[in-house]
């Protein structure tokens, strides 16, 4: 989420203001950004965050270790399955070029066993910030949502 704007219900650890979460924008916090898309067959898409962008971006001059936590679930027919995905990574953004220090890692957490051939998420780094690319399976929908984390300095 971009500005501190939080959209849901917030926990953790109060904070002086008496809010329950903080979210603290540029090198004293991080920042949290919501994605989500639906699939209905085997085509990779890009994830859809904040203002309709394909990206999350990172400010000119700024690096940032970033996580990524994407669910899929099953939204149609009989069967309502599931998969998880983590990934990790640190980038940085030099006079608007990004680049990626080091590798993205990803963890599988978990993918229907059935569909686990076709049912994919990717993250890199595109020319304005991280992209979140999903894949879903041939002839059933899947509703997407990913949470971006950026530790940004």
């Amino acid at each position: 989420m971009r500005d501190n704007i939080y959209s849901g219900t917030a926990t953790g650890k109060p904070t002086d203001d008496g809010s329950l979460m903080a979210l603290i924008e540029g090198n004293r916090g991080g920042d949290l950004f919501k994605g989500y898309k639906s699939t209905p067959d085997a085509t990779p898409v890009l994830m859809v965050f904040e203002a309709g962008n394909s990206f999350v971006p990172i400010r000119p001059g700024q690096g940032a270790k970033f996580t990524v936590d994407v669910a899929a679930r099953r939204t149609d027919g009989s069967s309502s399955t599931s998969a998880g995905y983590v990934f990790a990574g640190v980038i940085r953004n030099t006079g608007g070029t990004m680049a990626v220090e080091g590798a993205i890692t990803k963890t599988v957490i978990g993918e229907y066993a059935t569909d686990a051939a076709s049912l994919d998420a990717s993250v890199a780094v595109g020319a304005s910030g991280i992209e979140v690319t999903v894949i879903g399976v041939a002839a059933k929908t899947y509703g997407w949502n990913a949470v971006v984390r950026l530790q940004e300095v």
